[in-house]
């Protein structure tokens, strides 16, 4: 019988591959890790001042000051400087804790959908749910957000370059570089996926460190006006000379779009205060104005943009939505900021007026 030499396995008699010891050792260790900062409990591991944590400490420490809601708030840093929820009940005259403010720095509409599905039963309470958007909050142009690369769906992740209006048009073309950024992102979500590693084993030392009582415990402040501010300006100097807001700016806009998936969540979260019997309202707040004045001047089309798809947003999922571009639409000046966006506690109260007002005007907590 003839035996091709492709198939004559005679050869490989006696053939035991080895795989390097240290090879071996080097994948234990990785697993070992991978599985240990995946399994430990985030309320050890994972510090409630970080973006990671916060969402813990809104959930665990905050909400549950909050027996009987009626308006809840949520947004970035900008939402949580910005309004007021003792100042709300006051005004509306509600009983006291009926307004709270679950604000998360750096967080993204994933996050908003996520604290209101896992607190649905507290959140179904309230008869208003507001959403504070940012000019970047649908951009996949943006941010870390961490929490999604944590917590999204597996075919988030793996479609998260192909849009609807890209597979319903093969020809529409994507720039070279804002096509390579989609991808290197999603290659970042599917690493994730595979490996909580990058996102998690920074706070070990930190987590050893709590267990071993050393150190000084570091938690957000619940202030008396039930509000957790940002403890710093991100860019007070930059408001020393307008030009040095430019950067920031372009690190907002330079991949700037609407993501079908982010703009989804905001779908879903208002299909779910709808079935609570709740109203949803999109509040854009404005930016401080020598900051305003630069995007203006850099990104223009974008930012309408971003107004725009809001707009729509709002009418189909029948939300309110109030936009404010200019700080002085609300009786705001740039000596109620604290850097580009943040404000200090003048700024809070006058924004905190307005929406008060918007609220009335409309009738929003009929």
């Amino acid at each position: 019988m003839c035996r091709s030499s492709i198939f004559n396995f005679e050869s490989l008699e006696g053939f035991s591959p080895r795989i390097p010891s240290g090879l071996l050792l080097a994948v234990a260790l990785v697993f070992s890790v991978e599985l240990g900062v995946r399994f430990a409990p985030d309320t050890w591991l994972i510090p409630s001042y970080s973006r990671l944590g916060f969402r813990g400490f809104m959930e665990h420490d905050v909400l549950p000051k909050f027996n009987d809601p009626k308006i809840a708030i949520v947004g970035t840093s900008r939402a949580a400087d910005a309004l007021n929820p003792v100042s709300v009940d006051e005004a509306l005259d509600l009983p006291a804790f009926s307004t709270v403010n679950l604000s998360i720095f750096g967080s993204r509409t994933s996050d908003w959908l996520d604290l209101y599905q896992r607190n649905r039963a507290k959140l179904s309470q309230c008869k208003l749910f507001i959403v504070v958007v940012d000019e970047w909050s649908f951009s996949s142009g943006v941010g870390n957000d961490e929490q999604f690369c944590v917590d999204a769906p597996f075919v988030d992740r793996i479609n998260f370059v192909e849009s609807p209006e890209r597979l319903r048009e093969p020809a529409r073309k994507i720039e070279p570089a804002k096509l390579e950024f989609l991808e290197l992102k999603r290659n970042r979500l599917l690493a994730d996926w595979a490996f909580n590693m990058r996102l998690k084993l920074g706070f070990v030392p930190l987590a050893v460190a709590k267990s071993l009582h050393l150190g000084k415990k570091r938690e957000p402040e619940f202030d008396e006006y039930h509000m957790i501010r940002s403890t710093t300006a991100e860019t007070g100097k930059e408001a020393e000379n307008p030009l040095n807001y430019h950067e920031r700016i372009r690190n907002f806009y330079k991949f700037f779009d609407a993501h079908y998936i982010y703009l989804r969540h905001i779908r879903d979260l208002a299909a779910l205060i709808k079935q609570d019997g709740g109203h949803l309202m999109l509040l854009h707040l404005p930016n401080r104005r020598s900051y305003q004045n630069e995007v203006d001047k850099l990104f223009p089309n974008e930012y309408a943009e971003h107004i725009r798809t809001t707009n729509y947003l709002a009418l189909e999922t029948k939300s309110s939505f109030y936009s404010f571009k200019y700080p002085e639409e609300i009786g705001l000046t740039d000596s109620d900021y604290v850097d580009y966006c943040h404000m200090a506690m003048s700024g809070t109260e006058k924004c905190t007026k307005a929406m008060v007002n918007l609220i009335q005007k409309d009738k929003l907590l009929k």
